[in-house]
């Protein structure tokens, strides 16, 4: 299963980034089957920020590249 890391949540919102914030969103409408994970430590992502995503054995970073992915 696919899985969203991203910051925490902010005043009810999903995540406080916008960047986060686009990716829950498209794959939320997209109808994605994903699990979210609120994280502060992005020494794992691709390129040392957030958000990123795993699925499988792939790993995924920047906003642009996961909606292609």
């Amino acid at each position: 299963m696919l899985t969203l890391y991203s910051y925490p949540t902010l005043f009810g919102v999903a995540d406080n980034n916008g960047y986060g914030l686009k990716i829950y969103t498209f794959l939320k409408l997209a109808g994605v089957p994903f699990k979210h994970e609120h994280i502060f430590d992005a020494s794992k992502a691709p390129r040392g920020q957030l958000p990123y995503i795993t699925d499988g054995n792939d790993t995924v970073g920047d906003s642009e590249t996961i909606i292609a992915y």
